[in-house]
Formats: C-alpha cells, structure tokens, sequence
C-alpha cells in the first residue's frame, strides 16, 4: 500500500492489542517527516472538495480531542479507504487563537493551521443540498441544532458521549459510539484495526492522539472516575510508539494543562472577545468581559492603543459600557487568587448615555452600593498608557464575586 508520505511493509505475529493481530516488526519508510505528511494532506482539501468530500466534522466546543480527532481520523480514511476526507474544525478560524492547548501543540508538532478548514470556509449545505458530500462525525453524535439540516450527509460515527441515537439508519460506514474517557481512544482503536494504520499511528501522530487521552482523563489518574481501560491501552500502545523518553506523558500532560490558560498569544482584543457576554442594564446596553489576566498584564500587551481598542470593540458590540474582569494568580500558578475591575465608557458610543452608565458604574463600585465587592481604586503606572477620564481601574478584594454573582448586583444599581 503505498500513499504520498508512507510506505508500509510488514511480518505479522499474533500479539493481541485492542483484539486485534499487529505486526510483529512494521518498517514505515516515509520521505518526510509524520507532520510533513499530515500537511500535505491538510493541502488537498481543495481536490478533495472539487470530488466527493467526505467532512469529518468534530464538535461545536471545538476542544482538543475533537480537533485532534477531526485531522487523524479524516488522515487514517484518507489512507485506508481512500476517502477524499477533510477535517473541519468546527468554529470560526477567528476563533482557535482562544483554544490556546491546542494551538500550542499544534505549533510543537508543526500542524499547518492554514492549512486547516474551519466551519466558517466551507459550506455544508451546499454539498448537502447536491448530495455529493458525506459527514463523519467525531467527538459527538448528534449534530447541532443550527446543523441539523446536515443530518442526511450523516454516514459515520465516532464518539464516546452517550448514545443519543441519532443517524442510525444513514451511519452506514461506521458507528462506534463508547463510554470511554476520550474520543481519542476510539480514533486510535480504528488505528489499530489495520497493518496500514498502525503504521501510520507513530512517532509524532502517537503523540498527537495521545494527548487529548491524557487531558481527558486527568493524566490517566483514576481518582478522577474518567479513565476506562480501553483509554489505558490506548495510551500504553501510543506511548510505545511516539520515540520520547518515559516522562513524555507527564510532561505533555502538565504542558497542556498550563498553556489552556496561558494568554500571551492573546491580543488586547482577543481577550475581551474570549469570554464576553452583553446585559441590558435599564435602557443601557453593556458589555461584561472576563480576562485571565491583571490589569497591568492586560495593558501592556499594547498600552498605547488600550483606549482606542475598547473603544473599537465596545462599537463594535454595540454598547455603551464595559465591564472588564480581570482574574489571575498572582506572581503565577500556586499565588494567590486575584480580582481586578476596569470601567470603560467608549467614546465612540452615544455620549449621554455612556456618560450616565460609566456614572452608575463608578459611583456604585465606589460607594455603599458595591461595599460587597470592597474595590479599591487604583492608579495603574503602566509605561506607553495615556490618561483618560473615560477609564477607571479597582482591585477588588472579594474575590467571590465572578460574573455571575456580580451582573444581578449589578442590574439593581440601574433599576
């Protein structure tokens, strides 16, 4: 069998993994490197959407194990059936810079991400309405409500949530639906099922799948009730496959849960998009963002153009206030928990009506009103940001406070 990045020979012997006769010695001879075959695979979406596509679409989380599901997957079908598969990553491309783990591990391995398609490149209904695309769902089982009209492209699943039994009479290619701890393992069990994909599953695509396994099941502690011995041996037969020492895993693990909360790839504007949710307050319509990061973190990733960037951002989302919570650890993980408070009245917004808001807001936070909050003002000394009356900053010293606990406190203030 011979694809455009790998040449598989082999001598079998029975050794029983998943149930299944694996190769006693297999020689995979590619002329580049794993990653190099995965992008040059990722580049032939535009034949493959030219015949009959065949989308392998993950979920609407669009978290690792079904972004990593998505490409090895779509690539195993590709080589073993001939598929003109194509991963879709199913959010906006202006949306991955917020699934910062995968992001990270996509860079480390040398994942194209031009290369990969997102929901918002291709367009489903049409290859649905001409009934030349198929689907092949990963990392869930039922499509989206706002995708249900997809539904008859519907021929394949993986998935390890519970069976919701849907597509059941057009899943005629596969339908492996499992409670195990990830849908990683399934992906890897069909890995197994061949001499071809067993090739394949090597060197850094063994370390690709076996990340998500480790995220989601805590690193395969069994503690934490998420691990189940089929990810086990998933994890045992990757981990024997991927040409790094015994520590790998761990590392990976630790790696991956450090950078799904590191926001220095995060611009200014990123960050107030990431976790934003707009509230009507009275008549005013106000926008509350939660950021992982502190006030002078937040800033300094461009202190200049901090004003006109909320500015622009507060137009954009049509309101005439915002809100910034700033949640951290101080000095990094294992410091002490942090709340900080920023008050934006955008100047681009209807003047009386964000003068009023920005008046409500302060005068709240400051006085008997927001006593529960125990802010403090604060007068950040933060290199290249310009005074503004139209900004106001706090610490604030009750922590408990998340979004939640202060939009209702929030919404007394205005009635």
């Amino acid at each position: 069998f011979f694809r455009h990045d790998v040449l598989v020979t082999n001598s079998l012997h029975k050794i029983a993994i998943f149930g299944q006769r694996v190769p006693d010695k297999l020689v995979v001879e590619p002329s580049f490197g794993a990653m190099d075959g995965v992008n040059n695979f990722l580049r032939c979406k535009r034949q493959h959407l030219q015949g009959k596509p065949v989308f392998v679409l993950g979920n609407e989380a669009a978290d690792l194990d079904s972004c990593v599901c998505a490409i090895t997957y779509a690539y195993l079908e590709y080589h073993l059936h001939g598929l003109q598969t194509v991963p879709v990553i199913n959010i906006p491309r202006s949306e991955f810079i917020f699934r910062s783990e995968v992001v990270w591990l996509f860079d480390h391995l040398g994942i194209s991400v031009p290369d990969l398609t997102f929901i918002d490149e291709v367009p489903l209904h049409d290859y649905c309405e001409d009934g030349k695309g198929r689907i092949l769902l990963v990392d869930h089982n039922k499509l989206a409500v706002k995708q249900q009209h997809l539904s008859p492209m519907v021929y394949g699943i993986i998935d390890h949530h519970v069976d919701e039994q849907m597509h059941v009479d057009t899943c005629t290619h596969r339908r492996e639906i499992s409670l195990v701890g990830s849908a990683a393992t399934l992906v890897v069990e069909a890995f197994t099922e061949s001499d071809v994909g067993q090739a394949l599953a090597s060197n850094d695509m063994a370390y690709l799948l076996l990340a998500p396994i480790l995220v989601d099941t805590v690193n395969l502690d069994p503690a934490f009730h998420k691990v189940t011995p089929r990810d086990e041996a998933a994890a045992q037969f990757l981990s024997s496959r991927h040409a790094r020492d015994e520590d790998a895993g761990r590392l990976l693990f630790d790696t991956l849960q450090k950078e799904k909360y590191n926001t220095a790839r995060l611009s200014i504007d990123d960050s107030l998009r990431k976790d934003y949710k707009a509230f009507k307050f009275g008549a005013h319509n106000v926008g509350i963002a939660s950021v992982l990061d502190s006030i002078d973190d937040l800033i300094a990733k461009d202190a200049a153009g901090f004003h006109a960037i909320c500015d622009d951002f507060a137009d954009r989302q049509e309101v005439v206030g915002l809100v910034i919570m700033c949640a951290y650890f101080e000095g990094g993980d294992g410091g002490d928990f942090k709340r900080q408070l920023i008050i934006v009245q955008p100047p681009k917004a209807n003047y009386d009506a964000a003068a009023a808001v920005f008046q409500t807001l302060t005068s709240s936070l400051e006085g008997n009103e927001g006593e529960e909050l125990a802010v403090t003002v604060l007068n950040p000394n933060i290199s290249g940001l310009l005074p503004s009356q139209a900004v106001r900053f706090y610490s604030q010293g009750n922590t408990a406070f998340s979004r939640k606990k202060l939009t209702p406190l929030v919404g007394t203030w205005f009635a």
